[in-house]
């Protein structure tokens, strides 16, 4: 996991670590999958790719997913986003 380095990068790791950070029940949910980064992402995928068949606009990861291309799962710096979801206080 390394720090992004193309803005597109920059872009789509700030636009996950924010969608995170700023929703409280995912934010949770994500804090207690910390012990195994791998399943954390697994499970932030799975959530994205999930949070497409939404119609819901106001839907904050719906929101997320219009915004990503299917290859920018591999632009995120999952590590910058283990970090922030770390360095939040509850």
């Amino acid at each position: 996991m390394t720090a992004p380095k193309t803005q597109r990068e920059v872009y789509v790791t700030g636009m996950v670590k924010d969608w995170i950070t700023n929703d409280r029940v995912i934010l949770e949910q994500a804090r207690e999958l910390l012990i195994d980064p791998r399943t954390l992402v697994s499970w932030v995928k799975l959530l994205l790719k999930t949070a497409s068949r939404l119609k819901e606009s106001t839907h904050a990861a719906w929101q997320v997913r219009q915004e990503l291309a299917p290859n920018d799962f591999q632009r995120i710096a999952w590590g910058e986003v283990v970090e922030a979801i770390r360095a939040v206080e509850l």
